[in-house]
């Protein structure tokens, strides 16, 4: 996986696609399965930077393609993602469940507040 803090955007002959991001930060991401499908990667713990909210990066997968003629290897479509702005107030998520403790009880509906982890692709 290549980061970069620009576009770069280059028609690179020999490349299936523009190179977006060049490797400014690289690191791997794991082996594909079978059908291509990489394992989901994420980056956790990051702590809040008011500093570099409304900043932009842009990523870029490479993989090895030793079926390509000029260069071994593929790019994915280059992608962009902008820190966002924090919410002007704090969401409180609270949600009521209950669930089957065997095939003939169930729970009784509780409450639990917290937060939802949510992946938007």
């Amino acid at each position: 996986m290549n980061v970069d803090f620009v576009n770069s955007n280059l028609a690179v002959p020999g490349l299936c696609t523009n190179l977006i991001a060049l490797p400014t930060i690289g690191f791997g991401i794991g082996n594909s399965d079978a059908a291509g499908a990489v394992p989901e990667f994420a980056l956790e713990n990051v702590p809040y930077n008011p500093a570099v909210v409304g900043a932009t990066i842009f990523s870029q997968a490479l993989a090895p393609d030793f079926g390509q003629a000029v260069l071994p290897f593929a790019l994915s479509n280059g992608r962009s993602h902008t820190f966002p702005s924090p919410p002007a107030t704090s969401a409180q998520v609270t949600r009521v469940y209950g669930y089957r403790t065997s095939p003939t009880a169930v729970r009784a509906p509780s409450v639990w507040t917290g937060g939802i982890v949510t992946l938007f692709d």
